[in-house]
């Protein structure tokens, strides 16, 4: 029984999605690191706040709830490309389709700006 897809054309789409899993692995792995620096600046930030600001019970509790706050949202953003990273691995196929689909609106939307902003 011959499939319809030939071997030939197999190994083209399977080198596709794997050229696709390494770039969306590749994004994810760049989102982390994102998510380290912001963290890293956060941290420098309060550092220099906490240092030019007067001795204070309430401004040391500020800065660490500030702190507390940006220790949060970096692991929410960590979690994030978790997920993200296990739905691509369960659900390729399924994921290549919604990130054309993507691809494809947000090439209409700069294609519609670019032509609004030459007429």
């Amino acid at each position: 029984m011959s499939s319809w897809l030939g071997n030939s054309k197999k190994k083209d789409v399977a080198d596709e999605l794997e050229a696709i899993r390494s770039e969306i692995a590749s994004i994810a792995h760049r989102v982390s690191g994102i998510a380290g620096m912001t963290g890293d600046k956060l941290r420098g930030n309060v550092a220099q706040l906490r240092a030019s600001l007067p001795d204070s019970d309430s401004v040391s509790r500020a800065a660490d709830s500030a702190m507390d706050q940006g220790r949060y949202w970096l692991g929410q953003a960590g979690g994030g490309v978790r997920e993200a990273r296990a739905v691509v691995q369960q659900n390729p196929t399924t994921s290549i389709a919604i990130a054309a689909g993507i691809g494809f609106l947000v090439g209409l939307m700069v294609g519609s700006s670019r032509s609004e902003d030459e007429g």
